[in-house]
């Protein structure tokens, strides 16, 4: 657990409903991309402590395409489970992928249950693209006393290479520092948290290849570089340039995702 931790520098402020689009246009696509969420996934699982012959109920809040309902699934089998999610299209594709669960359209920010429903809150890879300390109070509220919370969200230095071509200060991340997320978490009113960080690295052989990859994985919020001329003509060819060259270097071009897993009993 991290102690005196420092308050971040405000960060940018996301757009839901453009969240909404971009995670809707990729839903059909996503899957192809996302084998670093599903090594996400499998690394959070080991953090569990729950019996699997439980019969408890479980919410996967930012479900997704529902890789870690199946997951989910096949570690608890007797467990009832429920997926929420902010984005409609990527509900339709879980609900393919894992038919057993109830699934539910909304923001992990108003989680649409009543307070201690759930034995085990789950959330892979989401809440970064929420307000940090009320996705953290969202998350504690639903879940039972005795209960656990296992969440893993990307955090700071992801994409640190890509954003420095693009100069980005650390002002314009999304992405929270690990001393920050311990501190929602402990004003959520959970006393024991465990906090463990990892580093992912995403390779690339062309400078089209990341930007799609970036974007199909929500990482890139879009509305936002606009806003700053980041996609400009001029400079997204000198960017490119740029990348382009250090493929042809190096062989590729490998960015770093930070993920921070939380580890939290509820008593």
């Amino acid at each position: 657990m991290q102690t005196n931790p420092q308050v971040d520098s405000e960060k940018p402020v996301l757009n839901k409903a453009h969240i909404q689009r971009q995670f809707d246009r990729s839903a059909m696509r996503y899957d192809r991309v996302a084998k670093m969420q599903l090594d996400i996934t499998r690394d959070l699982m080991a953090f569990a402590s729950t019996d699997s012959n439980a019969s408890l109920t479980v919410l996967d809040a930012g479900c997704g395409t529902g890789y870690g309902l199946l997951a989910l699934k096949g570690a608890y089998p007797k467990a009832s489970l429920m997926g929420l999610d902010l984005a409609p299209a990527m509900l339709e594709v879980a609900k393919g992928r894992c038919p057993q669960a109830n699934y539910y359209l909304g923001d992990i920010e108003q989680l649409p249950f009543q307070s201690d429903s759930f034995g085990l809150t789950w959330s892979s890879s989401a809440i970064q693209w929420c307000d940090l300390s009320i996705a953290a109070k969202e998350l504690s509220r639903v879940t039972k006393s005795g209960g656990q919370i296992l969440v893993s969200t990307f955090s700071n230095g992801t994409l640190q290479e890509w954003r420095n071509l693009w100069c980005l200060t650390d002002v314009d991340s999304r992405f929270e520092s690990i001393e920050s997320i311990a501190k929602a978490f402990g004003q959520a009113g959970l006393t024991k948290v465990r906090l463990e960080t990892r580093t992912y690295i995403q390779e690339f052989t062309s400078f089209n290849e990341a930007v799609k990859s970036i974007r199909d994985l929500g990482a890139g919020n879009a509305e936002h570089d606009r806003s700053r001329g980041l996609f400009g003509v001029e400079q997204y060819k000198k960017i490119k340039s740029k990348v382009d060259a250090m493929i042809t270097l190096y062989g590729s071009l490998k960015l770093p995702y930070v993920v921070t897993f939380v580890v939290a009993d509820k008593e």
